[in-house]
């Protein structure tokens, strides 16, 4: 009866370490089948418990792929299939959320260019759409009305830009193709100096 904190105060205890805890979510685990939703160990306890486990789990995997050679195969063809299925879940998934978020494809894209050559600056898809408005759906250089856009940084990534929504425009394909890495007062087509 040492452990217990204070008699007053219910208490509830750990069925493998035999202490007394109160009974809240800050010392025991949560578990819908229990009436109290509690678990019967205390955090510390079930954390041990579930590493202990994984490790015997673990260890009796290997067993039976160095007892056994054709399970161990088996095993190994299995693991193969179940990646490549979950590759293809995963692949699927990111198809249709960028066939629904556009503008998510191409903030990644602009990140991912950044990143490998150590520019600093991100931007969000919402800084596109802010942009966008700003611009009355126009492009940045021809003022041509836009129905496909590009997202083009001013000073390009290649020249020493940064990948800030500071830095950014909407152009019409052509405008951004034409203009490809070239600074503002190097393109006089596009009517835009630095």
């Amino acid at each position: 009866m040492d452990d217990i904190i204070s008699s007053s105060v219910p208490q509830k205890q750990c069925t493998k370490c035999k202490k007394w805890w109160p009974p809240t979510f800050e010392y025991f685990g949560k578990q819908s089948t229990v009436k109290s939703g509690l678990r019967s160990m205390c955090k510390v306890c079930n954390k041990e418990y579930d590493v202990t486990r994984a490790t015997l789990k673990n260890e009796r995997k290997k067993e039976r792929r160095r007892s056994n050679p054709e399970v161990a195969e088996r095993m190994r063809l299995i693991d193969r299939l179940s990646i490549r299925r979950h590759a293809k879940v995963i692949s699927e998934r990111k198809k249709n959320y960028y066939d629904l978020h556009p503008e998510q494809r191409r903030v990644e894209a602009h990140r991912r260019r950044a990143r490998e050559r150590n520019v600093g600056g991100k931007y969000i898809a919402k800084d596109i759409q802010d942009q966008f408005k700003r611009q009355k759906g126009k492009c940045y250089y021809c003022s041509n009305k836009l129905i496909k856009y590009h997202v083009d940084h001013i000073i390009p990534i290649s020249r020493g830009g940064t990948n800030t929504k500071d830095n950014l425009v909407i152009t019409c394909p052509s405008c951004n193709c034409s203009k490809h890495n070239k600074l503002p007062h190097e393109w006089p087509e596009g009517g835009r100096l630095l």
